[in-house]
């Protein structure tokens, strides 16, 4: 993998980073002994690197050179410069291109836990950013220093959501909160931003509305597990997405609410038959109790 892919210089910037990182006893520590233009070099070069390798075999290498060996580093930078947008951006958009599942790239075989793995360290980068960037108050400029490495994580989940490579149910199964946390973390990162902030910035709605398509897709009950501010925030913002010109942020928002709706009329008549109401359905049955106007207004747009 590093005759295929890495420069020398790119491989022993890694191996200086990573043997830092095992020899520092704290990330303040780290910092001062890195220099943070290595940092961002590094990982504009190894995203590069992975958007590069196409093909199961070439990421198949590259994975097995980043995991276990080197992913740890990346979490000690995240930690380490968690405040600096220009270490965080870089880091975080490598993370993203490298769960990105473009050509059927990311097929492990059906006894391999690579993808379960992967996902896990995807969680531990959003929860670790998103626990900075949430006490996060006031910036001198909100989007290159709070909203773009926000929209990062949003585009990384999505896409780690909706690559078809990680079984979902064994999180749950077996009391692992990887799921869990990172699906709190990222809606949280996303209520943080004002909604008119998101219809603002294209890069940021896109990502956003992405993230709500894959949820309420393929997990609608956790959506509708949430509590009512949240709830009413995602069907607020559906109903902004829909009035957009933008036919990618429309048509993400348009499949979000008939998921949505579909899960409803579904689920609640479900629950009052059988007795054995699905997952969220009477948090649906209450948030709409509390307003009943919100769904109905919603496909009338």
């Amino acid at each position: 993998v590093v005759k295929m892919f890495c420069s020398r210089g790119c491989v022993q910037a890694f191996a200086e980073i990573s043997a830092r990182s095992s020899n520092c006893t704290s990330s303040a520590q780290l910092r001062q002994s890195t220099p943070q233009l290595a940092v961002v070099g590094l990982f504009r070069d190894l995203r590069g690197i992975a958007a590069a390798t196409a093909t199961r075999r070439t990421y198949s290498l590259l994975f097995d050179w980043m995991y276990p060996a080197h992913f740890r580093s990346v979490l000690c930078c995240l930690e380490a410069f968690a405040d600096t947008p220009a270490v965080t951006t870089p880091l975080l958009k490598f993370v993203s291109e490298f769960v990105f599942n473009k050509s059927q790239r990311l097929t492990f075989d059906s006894s391999s836990p690579n993808g379960i793995l992967l996902f896990r360290e995807v969680s531990k980068v959003l929860v670790g950013y998103g626990q900075h960037v949430l006490n996060v108050q006031q910036v001198a400029d909100p989007y290159n220093d709070k909203y773009k490495g926000i929209w990062v994580c949003l585009q990384a989940l999505s896409r780690a959501m909706s690559g078809n490579y990680v079984n979902f149910g064994v999180f749950e199964l077996y009391g692992d909160a990887a799921l869990k946390d990172a699906l709190s973390v990222a809606l949280r990162m996303a209520l943080s931003i004002p909604l008119a902030d998101i219809m603002s910035y294209k890069k940021v709605a896109k990502a956003y509305f992405s993230l709500i398509e894959v949820l309420c897709h393929n997990h609608t009950g956790t959506v509708a597990s949430q509590d009512s501010v949240m709830f009413g925030f995602i069907l607020s913002s559906l109903d902004q997405g829909l009035k957009s010109l933008d036919v990618s942020i429309s048509s993400a928002c348009a499949s979000a609410v008939d998921n949505l709706a579909s899960f409803y009329f579904r689920n609640v008549v479900r629950e009052v038959e059988s007795g054995r109401p699905a997952q969220g359905s009477a948090e649906m049955q209450e948030h709409l109790r509390q307003q009943p106007a919100l769904l109905p207004e919603i496909l009338r747009s």
